[in-house]
């Protein structure tokens, strides 16, 4: 039987891209899939859209915050309400290949692993291509993704069977850095997926283009979430920083 997997989508002032999004998760090969949409409390039109979409397709579902909470209030809000033994994130300004899902469920089969996530591109505001494919490790284990985290967001996925719903800290920023520790905190692999089946649109609007506010929140994570002693932290993070700078000069 084919499993179910609930892909994740969170949302503010998303009407530039959200469609593309949206699509690009109901376009998968793997098609037994709902799609659970949380409105930030958006002040654009992207809840038409998604109210238009969800007419479209039934198993688009649609929850809308009467305040704006945050990213990490979305998405948790989404995986209480998931009915899918995956949980895949996709946010609305990214884009995902039509195999995408399809590949991550077999690796699942495969791998018997906790948590799964793919290689992926950098795209511009357009849909270019930006820079080369961003390759991705086989394997984590929470000791390697304390020193750096290489995996993006929209490309992540885990299994509920094995941790049950995890829900993310409720931060601003590096919620998401924070879930993936938290499922792998007590032994479990991550397994990564080679092949490039996401697309992580660069633009200036989005939560991830200030890096410095980020940085701050890894900190965070290592130091208040993880409770790294100062010496451990001021080690993982300054390979954090320098392995960012890396990864934003490819």
């Amino acid at each position: 039987m084919t499993e179910l997997v609930s892909v994740v989508m969170p949302n503010f002032n998303g009407a530039r891209f959200i469609d593309a999004a949206i699509r690009s998760a109901l376009d998968q090969s793997h098609g037994e899939l709902e799609l659970i949409v949380v409105d930030d409390h958006s002040a654009d039109h992207s809840r038409d859209i998604i109210a238009e979409l969800g007419r479209q397709d039934p198993r688009v579902r649609a929850f809308y915050q009467a305040e704006r909470r945050g990213p990490a209030v979305a998405r948790n809000t989404a995986i209480a309400a998931a009915r899918g033994r995956y949980i895949a994130f996709l946010d609305s300004d990214d884009l995902w290949e039509p195999e995408k899902l399809a590949h991550q469920v077999a690796l699942h089969d495969r791998a018997g692993c906790v948590l799964s996530y793919t290689g992926y591109r950098k795209i511009d505001e357009a849909g270019r291509f930006l820079g080369d494919p961003l390759p991705v490790p086989d394997r984590l284990t929470y000791g390697e993704l304390l020193r750096s985290c290489p995996i993006d967001c929209s490309t992540a996925m885990y299994d509920t069977q094995k941790a049950g719903k995890v829900l993310m800290p409720e931060i601003f920023r590096r919620q998401d850095y924070a879930l993936w520790l938290d499922l792998l905190r007590g032994g479990g692999v991550a397994t990564g997926c080679p092949e490039c089946l996401a697309r992580y649109r660069v633009h200036p609007t989005s939560l991830s283009a200030n890096k410095i506010v980020a940085a701050r929140y890894q900190w965070r994570v290592l130091r208040d979430l993880e409770r790294q002693a100062l010496g451990p932290a001021v080690y993982y993070f300054t390979t954090y920083a320098l392995r960012g700078m890396v990864k934003f000069m490819r």
